[in-house]
């Protein structure tokens, strides 16, 4: 049976913590693994977003990791003992500026399970009207958009072609939420 023996951490900041991971394998094997993880939080959240229009919302950031321009589906750090379908709702006007509609929860589970301990948290946001001002928070630079939902395989790789990463992400949670949508 795999067992973790200690963990060293290495760095530490506001949301993140890199660590040394020491385990026994099954085979009885001492071994090391590095993780980053999430740190300070109580979750994170990702929303698919659809307009009373049957319009998905889609955002385009910045990611500084990338030093890139990143298609994506509205998302969030859950902090200060926020429930997840809170965050969710926050972030979501936050970032669009949509609300008012109906959340359905869809899935959760591990994100980057080859480096991270992060769980993810997915809801369908639908019947949506812009309520708010988009743009998220002062360290973030979003822009945002709309394509309808029988477009939407078709303006991911327009936006991929026009130089844009797009998060894999979105094909796997546009797939859960559609049993919702049709």
């Amino acid at each position: 049976m795999n067992e973790i023996l200690k963990k060293d951490i290495q760095w530490e900041g506001k949301y993140l913590r890199c660590t040394i991971i020491t385990y026994r394998d099954r085979k009885g094997i001492i071994r090391q693994w590095e993780s980053v993880d999430r740190v300070n939080i109580d979750g994170i959240v990702v929303i698919v977003p659809v307009t009373v229009e049957r319009e998905i919302i889609l955002i385009r950031q910045y990611r500084p990791p990338l030093n890139a321009m990143v298609i994506e589906f509205p998302a969030g750090l859950c902090e200060n003992q926020e429930g997840l379908l809170e965050c969710a709702q926050r972030e979501l006007l936050e970032e669009t500026g949509y609300g008012g509609g109906e959340f359905v929860f869809l899935e959760s589970g591990p994100i980057a399970v080859g480096s991270s301990s992060s769980v993810l948290t997915l809801y369908l946001a639908k019947n949506l009207c812009q309520i708010g001002t988009p743009g998220g928070d002062d360290n973030e630079d979003i822009e945002v958009f709309t394509v309808p939902v029988v477009d939407f395989y078709e303006k991911l790789q327009t936006l991929k072609a026009e130089g844009n990463y797009v998060d894999l992400k979105l094909y796997g949670f546009i797939e859960l939420a559609k049993r919702y949508l049709n």
